[in-house]
């Protein structure tokens, strides 16, 4: 089935969306939680407004979305490339958990979350 987007462009319906964030109107469960495409795009629009000066990050995400539509890439290969592409963006690495399957979770080290000072560190803090 072929229909147009409001964009114009066509829009191929091949059964259910996996993974989709592209807002389409559709409501998905994921473990106990209802997700709904305002969940989605409030997502999107937290990528984009974080990268603004950095489009190809934001470019990049969307890229890795249409790899696992498409499923050139499987959940565990969207979790690497998300941890890899958000490096240094915590809230974005741990919200991409609520769009995962059951089963899956993102988990970070402490140690990523805040580089603290040691009482050795010679460099003087302004």
């Amino acid at each position: 089935m072929v229909s147009s987007r409001e964009d114009g462009e066509p829009r191929r319906s091949n059964g259910p969306a996996r993974g989709d964030l592209s807002g389409q109107p559709q409501e998905q469960s994921v473990g106990s939680q209802k997700l709904t495409t305002s969940d989605a795009l409030a997502y999107l629009k937290a990528v984009k407004d974080l990268f603004q000066d950095q489009k190809e990050k934001y470019y990049e995400f969307l890229e890795i979305m249409k790899e696992f539509k498409a499923a050139r890439i499987d959940t565990a290969g969207v979790i690497d490339r998300v941890k890899v592409l958000f490096k240094g963006h915590r809230n974005l690495i741990l919200g991409f958990n609520t769009f995962l399957p059951k089963g899956y979770e993102i988990t970070l080290p402490l140690e990523e979350e805040q580089a603290t000072p040691t009482s050795d560190d010679n460099t003087n803090h302004i």
